[in-house]
């Protein structure tokens, strides 16, 4: 979501550090190869991503007031590395995220600071192949088959992804409902059709809200599986819709392309 509009948390999605002193994580081996498929069904093997991309689109805009409709280019890098330029109405904005920091600016060329709640869990929720899922891997992620729902008509494993998190690192146990995600994935293609995390309020951590990503429209781009068409909910209301018109992978991006801007 550019980042002028009130659900700027678009997007937002789980980066944390490798917890210490915590429990072992509970990771069910159904769940971790249900996960592996997934990759593996939308062309990745898993693991850290060695390749960048772009992605081009339309995005319509839904709220009280009406619907506005805008472009997007969305370039991302290593995971935790994103960057988002938007026209809205006529209006350009950019928003940039790295290493769990993450930066705003809008038309009027100001730069804002996004909150650490919003940037620290930042994943790039267009592509799934760069969502939680490319964490499946990592033994301190908790991965669990938490059963079966029908999502786009068809049945679909629910996982769940949690990386837990010590008292260091989560005083206030204000961020521990934000470190997990929910992926839905289809049983017959092994796509991702829906993922579902918490995201915070702007101002209040202790304030939560579902977030829910549905994709649809699969087509085969550069080696991968590519949603065009995704669908944003956050506390079942639908907020957006996002259209991509073009993807294209390892386009020699580096990492200048996100610099946080100061």
């Amino acid at each position: 979501m550019p980042p002028m509009r009130s659900a700027s948390f678009v997007f937002c999605t789980l980066l944390l550090p490798a917890s210490l002193g915590a429990q072992p994580p509970q990771r069910d081996p159904q769940a971790v190869l249900i996960a592996q498929r997934a990759l593996a069904a939308m062309g990745s093997a898993g693991g850290a991503p060695d390749f960048e991309t772009i992605a081009q689109g339309t995005v319509t805009l839904l709220g009280t007031e009406g619907s506005v409709q805008g472009t997007f280019v969305l370039k991302t890098g290593r995971l935790g590395q994103l960057r988002g330029d938007y026209v809205i109405g006529g209006q350009p904005s950019a928003v940039v995220y790295n290493g769990g920091r993450g930066v705003q600016q809008g038309a009027n060329g100001k730069v804002e600071q996004v909150p650490l709640g919003m940037a620290v869990y930042k994943r790039a929720d267009h592509f799934p192949v760069l969502s939680m899922l490319a964490e499946f891997a990592d033994p301190s992620v908790g991965v669990r088959l938490l059963g079966v729902e029908t999502i786009n008509g068809a049945p679909a494993w629910r996982l769940e992804l949690k990386r837990p998190l010590s008292p260091q690192e989560d005083p206030t146990g204000y961020y521990g409902p934000l470190a997990r995600c929910e992926a839905f994935v289809d049983q017959a293609s092994g796509l991702v059709s829906k993922l579902r995390y918490n995201v915070p309020a702007a101002r209040n951590l202790a304030d939560q809200y579902p977030m829910e990503l549905l994709y649809t429209d699969y087509r085969r781009e550069g080696g991968f599986v590519v949603p065009h068409t995704i669908t944003q909910f956050v506390a079942g209301h639908q907020i957006a819709v996002y259209q991509i018109t073009s993807f294209s992978v390892s386009p020699g991006l580096n990492d200048t392309d996100f610099q946080l801007p100061r």
